[in-house]
């Protein structure tokens, strides 16, 4: 493997430890600064606050002059004019004022992390995170002249303890071309990791005892539930039995039965099976893991659909550009929980797997090897480590066995796990693949 491999992977696995970050980051720090007031005052929107909310001149098409009909909700954090019928986000709003294009709510994410929250990130944009790994991972290579990704793995640019900074003259840099504004503001405390995972976990689960969605599924299984379908899926695709489908309580949500639910225009669980995510501590449904039983790869960019998704609760309105309105998903912090966990806590165990999705683990547990756990991706949290740290120990030999795909994410993830694992304290690891042939799960 050559330096510039070394770079490739290094950043791959990083920008999925960047977005982890600023979805942790999001509803503590960014979302309360995201306000109506905050945006036309740092956009000099021509804007006025009119009956509970702040109305500006539409800044996104040509012509505009009423000061009315562009209006920001705070309530539900998002925009809309009524003329043009631009709508979305606060975060979209950044984005559509930045010009972001690739990758766009992740920058905008940053940007308002920056100039809204006063947060020091270390970097200012995707590009000039990637640029700063590089860097770090070039000026390791000058010194240590190494071709083995291990001497690599420390690597990380995200921020990772406090650093407070007073009387900070900020600017604004935001098409400076227009206009620059000057403040004379410190920064806020840089909230460390840990801080914020503390706080991500508590309102998950304070999200999850006053979700409205959950509660009306998890009360009425047997109106929502196709068993039928579920077991017919799960059997052909999983080879798994009713029996283990009703332990874990798996449902299939069939989009027939969209019509029942409190706010119909959902359709975040259509045609989903839904894995009920317990919490470790309480046992209470924290959230939903769910799979889209028709996804396609080839039509998933153009259906706007993804194979999985994780449901806290219904989202914010949106509106199309033609006027129908929805109901976005509200997203589990699923790096928080740790599927199976809650069942096999009180176990004495000495070896645990640790499998990409809740199908495999499923399957280990009718195949005997119960004490078996899944983080619902191709990745563990610093908070998964954590959990596995408080309830089985060091001790405890981790079986690593996540999916054999032909991008091989899963493969190199579970290598960047098993570092991580063991600047954790864990001596005991193995990384378990199938053989070739044999496909990609278990």
């Amino acid at each position: 493997m050559g330096i510039n491999e070394i770079i490739e992977n290094k950043i791959k696995y990083e920008m999925g430890q960047l977005y982890n970050y600023l979805n942790e980051i999001e509803n503590t720090y960014i979302s309360p600064q995201l306000t109506g007031k905050n945006l036309v005052k740092f956009y000099n929107l021509n804007g006025t606050y009119q009956y509970g909310h702040w109305r500006c001149v539409c800044p996104f098409h040509h012509g505009a002059s009423n000061k009315t009909e562009f209006i920001f909700n705070d309530d539900a954090k998002s925009f809309i004019c009524f003329a043009c019928k631009t709508s979305g986000t606060y975060l979209k709003f950044i984005s559509l004022m930045q010009g972001y294009s690739l990758n766009a709510l992740n920058e905008a994410k940053i940007f308002a992390a920056i100039h809204f929250t006063n947060l020091n990130l270390g970097f200012n944009s995707i590009n000039d995170y990637k640029e700063k790994i590089r860097q770090e991972v070039m000026q390791r290579y000058k010194a240590t002249k190494s071709l083995n990704i291990k001497d690599y793995y420390d690597i990380s640019i995200l921020p990772c303890q406090s650093i407070p900074s007073e009387n900070t003259e900020l600017k604004k840099q935001v098409n400076v071309s227009k206009y620059e504004e000057k403040a004379n503001k410190p920064h806020i405390e840089l909230p460390s990791r840990k801080d914020i995972k503390l706080n991500t976990y508590a309102q998950a689960i304070e999200g999850a005892k006053h979700s409205i969605l959950l509660h009306e599924i998890l009360q009425n299984k047997e109106q929502f539930n196709s068993i039928d379908k579920l077991q017919d899926f799960m059997q052909k695709k999983y080879s798994l039995s009713g029996d283990i489908l009703e332990k874990y309580e798996l449902m299939y949500f069939d989009g027939k039965s969209q019509n029942k639910l409190t706010k119909p225009n959902f359709y975040g669980l259509n045609d989903r099976i839904i894995f009920p995510i317990k919490d470790h501590d309480s046992g209470i449904v924290a959230g939903f893991h769910c799979r889209h039983v028709l996804y396609k790869k080839k039509e998933s960019k153009s259906k706007q659909w993804g194979k999985y998704s994780n449901i806290l609760d219904y989202g914010e309105l949106k509106t199309k550009e033609n006027g129908y309105q929805y109901y976005s998903i509200k997203p589990l912090s699923i790096g928080q929980f740790l599927f199976n966990l809650y069942e096999i806590k009180e176990n004495k165990l000495s070896k645990l797997w640790i499998t990409e999705g809740i199908a495999d683990c499923l399957k280990l547990i009718t195949l005997g090897y119960i004490n078996a756990v899944s983080p619902c991706q191709s990745n563990l949290t610093d908070e998964q480590i954590n959990l596995l740290k408080h309830y089985f120990g060091c001790n405890t030999e981790i079986l690593l066995f996540f999916d054999n795909d032909n991008n091989r994410v899963g493969q190199l993830n579970s290598i960047q796990i098993a570092y991580k694992l063991w600047n954790n304290g864990f001596r005991k690891i193995k990384v378990v693949r199938t053989f070739p042939g044999q496909g990609k799960d278990l």
